[in-house]
This record gives C-alpha cells, structure tokens and sequence, in this order.
C-alpha cells in the first residue's frame, strides 16, 4: 500500500518537527494529534496487508472546510473515509446515533457523536468529487477503533464501524 501524506504540518526531524507539531496542535487542536497518532498505528496494520494497487492518503484538505479528512483509502474497487479513533469503553452506534455506557449501565447520547464526524468526512469528499465532476464508486465512511479495549454494539449504524480485532479481515476484504 502506499501512503501520501498530505498533511501541512508534517512531522520532520529536529526544531522543524517540533514546530510543524505546535502548529498543527494550534490550527486544529489536541485532537489531531491524536488522530496523526491512531493513523500511525492503522496505517501500520493496513499496510501489512493491503498491495501496491492501494493508495491510501492522509490529512486531506479539502479548499474552505477547516478540519482535514483523516484518511482517504483508494483501492481499485472503491474510494472511502477512514475515521481511525482510540476511544476506550462501551459504545453503542445506532443509525446516526452515538452513545457510550453510563455509570448506570445505560446507554446516553455521547456529547461528540462519532458517527456524525464520519458520516461528514464521507460527504465532505463526495461533494468535493462531484463539484469537480469526478465520479468514483464511494463506499459508506468506514470508523476504525485501534484500541483493543473498545467495545460497539452496532445497530444498523450510518457509517461502518470496524473493532481493533477486525481490521486486517477488513483490509483483506478490500485486496
């Protein structure tokens, strides 16, 4: 597989690096150093089973959206959205709802509904293809959990939802 950092702040070694990182934190915040992070670990796993004929390509900016996609993975088949998150817990994703178990062994609304997040990232790039009459056979926006200790019940979810456990099944259903 072979992967395009499209990233504005790369990471470089030294005094560069470290600057590249201070201004990715400020422009996006702590989370994007978090999702470089769980894209390190994924794109790890990825390639170890995906070929050449993959491309997978990360921190997409899209021209007047203020977040970057985090991956976009390109096979022959299919174009689509990677959300890799490392959230710990027990989820539940419901359709378009997100929710995380309470103390009181219940399910409540998660204040930052992940689904959400993906299921516009998915958009984001459709939309960016069809104003630019491109057209490429898009699968549904895929969220990736690399933490082991996460746990989703999926309903029927608006995006599809992939365990720690399940990624390499997963990239060996695209090869």
């Amino acid at each position: 597989m072979r992967t395009i950092d499209l990233s504005k702040f790369q990471a470089k070694p030294g005094l560069s690096g470290f600057i590249n990182n201070l201004q990715g934190l400020m422009s996006y915040g702590y989370s994007w150093q978090e999702s470089r992070k769980n894209q390190e670990e994924l794109v790890e796993i990825l390639g170890s089973v995906l070929g050449n004929e993959c491309v997978l390509l990360r921190d997409v900016n899209i021209p007047k959206v203020n977040r970057p996609i985090p991956l976009v993975l390109i096979t022959p088949a299919t174009v689509m959205v990677i959300n890799p998150k490392s959230q710990q817990g027990f989820f539940r994703a419901e359709g378009k709802l997100w929710g995380e178990l309470g103390r009181n062994d219940k399910y409540r609304p998660s204040p930052h509904n992940l689904i959400r997040e993906t299921w516009l990232y998915q958009k984001t790039i459709e939309g960016y293809f069809k104003q630019h009459n491109f057209s490429a056979p898009m699968d549904r926006g895929v969220m990736i959990f690399v933490s082991p200790e996460t746990v989703v019940e999926s309903i029927r979810p608006r995006v599809r939802i992939i365990q720690a456990d399940g990624i390499k099944n997963f990239a060996r259903e695209l090869s």
